[in-house]
């Protein structure tokens, strides 16, 4: 567990919690790839919270920083919203996940987000930025409401910054309104429109997907049947119906008493099996004396003796195996680290997805 304090805490786009803290020692920063998430939990009128899972926003280069946006939605975020000050400590785990480009096999890519779904994919697209990657990036982002995209100076700042970047806004309502120099499409992403940008050469792409489960499984469901390496397609759910990412009911508090229960019954086990083998002995021997009669004779008394053995146990020392769930990813080098990009990067020799621009 690592532990950060709360440097910024605001509210964007009326509903977005944006977290940015700082480890509160330098043995607490935490290593992460961009696109991973990690668990946070903190402290409510003294007592600990469950810990959530939430992507981390920002890219490794901000060194010590992690940035969360929580969608205020569901009893733990909004609690989040209430209650988290600067100054304030999260208890963080992580990272997780596996949401993450691997440079030698993803060389273009095209990004599925719905709503908050975009928190892994602009980890990624900042990093890619500042490390000047040649890899092609197309984001497809589906929103409910024009004015609700979240990070959109941050999107059409980076698509000005990266020419292997492009940016699609998606809107299903029906207030639509055109914005010089972005491509704003109203409805949802279909298949056709999957058709249209990978121009039916699905096999070329790297796809991620994160969003809702009703969104993830309509992409998933289209390109599932046309890519043949299922590999190419990687997801991030969530569900936002809880405010959590599936299998973000995940508690450190519970991982402690799983583990703690399972050597209860080990060694409740090793006990009863190390008595049973000092036991049987003895029954045994007890036995044969019930069993065995005193000899007499007529002219001499005599008295019975009887040898008795004490059987030798041997104690073993048991060790509890532990497993270590090591994650491998991919992380590109690079000595840039800054904030002032070139206007050109030298285009690499891949297929990029057809961009459309309406004015």
């Amino acid at each position: 567990m690592k532990r950060y304090i709360i440097q910024n805490s605001e509210v964007i786009n009326n509903s977005i919690l944006l977290l940015t803290a700082r480890p509160e020692k330098s043995k607490d920063r935490l290593s992460f790839t961009a696109g991973q998430y990690a668990a946070f939990g903190f402290e409510n009128k003294g007592r600990p919270t469950p810990v959530r899972c939430f992507s981390i926003v920002n890219t490794p280069n901000q060194e010590g920083i992690l940035q969360f946006a929580l969608k205020i939605k569901g009893l733990y975020t909004s609690s989040a919203a209430r209650k988290l000050r600067v100054g304030d400590t999260l208890n963080v785990h992580g990272p997780f996940g596996n949401f993450v480009v691997d440079t030698v096999f993803d060389r273009s890519i095209i990004m599925f987000a719905g709503g908050i779904g975009i928190t892994p994919n602009i980890s990624i697209i900042r990093f890619a930025t500042e490390h000047r990657l040649t890899i092609p990036i197309t984001l497809l982002y589906s929103v409910r409401h024009q004015s609700d995209i979240p990070f959109y100076e941050d999107l059409m700042s980076l698509q000005k910054m990266n020419p292997y970047f492009h940016v699609v806004f998606f809107i299903s309502d029906d207030n639509v309104q055109s914005v010089e120099g972005t491509n704003i499409l109203r409805g949802k992403i279909s298949p056709a429109v999957i058709d249209q940008f990978t121009n039916s050469k699905y096999d070329m792409f790297t796809y991620f997907i994160c969003g809702p489960s009703g969104f993830m499984n309509d992409i998933s469901d289209t390109l599932l049947s046309k890519v043949s390496d299922p590999d190419r397609i990687v997801t991030e759910a969530f569900a936002q119906g809880s405010n959590a990412k599936l299998g973000d009911r995940f508690s450190a508090n519970t991982l402690v008493y799983a583990l703690t229960l399972g050597a209860l019954v080990i060694g409740t086990g090793f006990i009863m099996a190390l008595d049973l083998v000092r036991a049987v002995p003895k029954i045994a021997h007890a036995q044969a004396l019930t069993n065995q009669q005193p000899a007499t004779t007529a002219s001499t008394n005599t008295t019975p003796t009887v040898s008795s053995s004490t059987p030798t146990t041997t104690s073993t020392d048991i060790t509890s195996p532990t497993t270590t769930n090591n994650q491998s990813t991919s992380t590109p080098s690079s000595n840039s680290n800054s904030s002032t990009m070139n206007s050109y990067y030298q285009p690499a020799q891949t297929y990029q997805a057809p961009v459309t621009r309406i004015s």
